[in-house]
């Protein structure tokens, strides 16, 4: 097994453990393969149980941070979408073909797994000594980082991040920095960005918007730059001391602005909301780091942020107005 063969293969199995892991949470069968990674074994429980990791698992992402690329980069946070229908069809093309009874085909699990199968089908090639066929493997592996994957796993990964349980927040790093140093591996030539980022209006812009509009633009990760879970908006409102309400991420924040606004708390609640948007800040400038094409995607990512934090600006200003 030559080098170039072995990193294939070392590609191919670090993704299919992590695809496993996103898919089926920490369970005892995949313990001994976690336990081998170091970043991933610091953040495990002193004792490991079954039943509570599972709880974890479905909190972290039946709750609060959504595994999907429609999520992410859809402006309708709409699953079973464009997206997802994109993707579905990267993956006939690449000879791709998950389970689908673990959820949509934009799952980050699914993504990791295409990966998983590319650099296996890269290795397989240049073991059979066919170097036109492990180019097209790896032509495809660049090809769905630089479209689909490298977009959206920033703001997942600082979503992630976020999170109470120390082992997804680190399997969040494990995945950005592969991920990354992955794609650093391949061809810089063709190291480019698709843009991915829709155009999104400032709700402030338009005189009729109300708290519903602002809230919505603030739930919309691919308007806002942030991703607000159930627990974030929660924290917002202890901090507060507002009730949080009842529904969707969307309806919750919706519920908190006018809970706020209502009680003339609508300050401390920006506040939170611009301590969050710094800590996506962080992250993206820290992914941008990685170099072509992570820094096309960093900046647009900030670009966000920015045009987030100049819309709670206002909300402020408006705030103190009244």
């Amino acid at each position: 097994m030559n080098g170039a063969q072995r990193v294939a293969v070392a590609y191919s199995r670090l993704y299919e453990l992590l695809r496993a892991l996103f898919l089926h949470g920490l369970t005892p069968d995949l313990l001994p393969q976690v336990t081998t990674i170091a970043e991933l074994r610091a953040a495990l429980p002193p004792h490991y149980a079954a039943d509570e990791a599972a709880a974890a698992y479905q909190t972290t992402f039946g709750f609060n941070v959504f595994p999907y690329q429609s999520i992410f980069l859809d402006p309708a946070v709409l699953l079973g979408g464009a997206e997802s229908a994109a993707i579905r069809q990267f993956y006939a093309a690449a000879g791709y073909a998950p389970d689908l009874s673990m959820g949509e085909p934009d799952h980050i699990g699914h993504e990791l797994g295409l990966l998983a199968h590319l650099c296996g089908a890269e290795a397989d090639a240049l073991e059979d000594g066919q170097p036109r066929a492990a180019e097209e493997a790896r032509t495809l592996q660049q090809r769905f980082l630089d479209e689909n994957l490298l977009w959206w796993l920033p703001c997942f990964a600082a979503a992630l991040q976020r999170q109470p349980d120390p082992f997804y927040a680190a399997l969040a790093d494990v995945t950005l920095a592969l991920v990354t140093a992955h794609r650093a591996a391949l061809p810089a030539a063709a190291a480019r960005a698709v843009p991915r980022l829709p155009t999104c209006s400032q709700p402030l812009d338009d005189p009729e918007t109300g708290l519903r509009e602002i809230a919505g633009f603030l739930a919309t990760p691919v308007c806002s730059g942030i991703y607000l879970s159930r627990d974030d908006i929660a924290a917002l409102a202890r901090a507060a001391s507002l009730p949080r309400g009842f529904g969707d991420r969307r309806l919750l924040l919706t519920n908190l602005l006018r809970a706020a606004a209502e009680f003339t708390s609508l300050p401390a609640v920006v506040t939170g909301l611009r301590e969050m948007v710094g800590a996506f800040e962080v992250a993206y400038t820290r992914y941008g780091a990685g170099g072509a094409p992570c820094a096309a995607v960093a900046a647009a990512w900030l670009d966000r942020v920015a045009a987030c934090a100049a819309l709670l600006d206002r909300l402020a200003t408006a705030a103190d107005a009244m």
